[in-house]
């Protein structure tokens, strides 16, 4: 099973996005603030640093990051080796509704970006992998199986739940 790492957000949306990580393990730090213990994390406006900022493992739906522009609204993810494939599922964090799930590697190590653009839209982007060859990217929309080949295009999906 891979692990997956995501070291910088950019955030370019010109609101504060709020971060709150739930896992056993990896939950990091946003320039230099901790996660641990479950509570809200700023990452503001611009590019925020992260470490041992990790993609949690779904368990017993224990283990997730969410990301939010109010506290209320906005998205869960985790990773999930479904189909023969890991993926990153992005859900709504009110409802717990699939939007989409973000084809990865399935062994090794991968690090990542999360860019936030002007709509408040947001996608994880590979750029790194370890130990494992890279593959295309690939998103399916879980409502109509769509696939979107292009990081652009899930920016596109996300931002509507971001601003619910």
């Amino acid at each position: 099973m891979a692990q997956g790492w995501i070291e910088e957000i950019y955030n370019n949306s010109g609101k504060q996005l709020y971060v709150q990580s739930h896992d056993k393990t990896h939950n990091g730090t946003i320039n230099g603030k901790n996660l641990d213990g479950g509570g809200w994390v700023e990452a503001p406006t611009g590019i925020s640093k992260l470490t041992y900022f990790g993609v949690p493992w779904f368990a017993s739906s224990n283990h997730y990051k969410l990301f939010s522009f109010d506290k209320k609204n906005g998205v869960k993810i985790y990773q999930s080796d479904t189909g023969g494939n890991n993926w990153i599922y992005y859900e709504n964090m009110v409802t717990g509704k699939t939007l989409l799930k973000q084809e990865v590697i399935r062994e090794g190590f991968y690090h990542a970006k999360l860019t936030v653009d002007a709509t408040g839209g947001w996608v994880i982007e590979v750029v790194n992998v370890q130990k494992a060859k890279s593959i295309n990217f690939k998103a399916v929309l879980e409502t109509t199986g769509r696939v979107l080949e292009k990081a652009a295009d899930v920016i596109i999906v996300v931002a509507p739940l971001m601003a619910a």
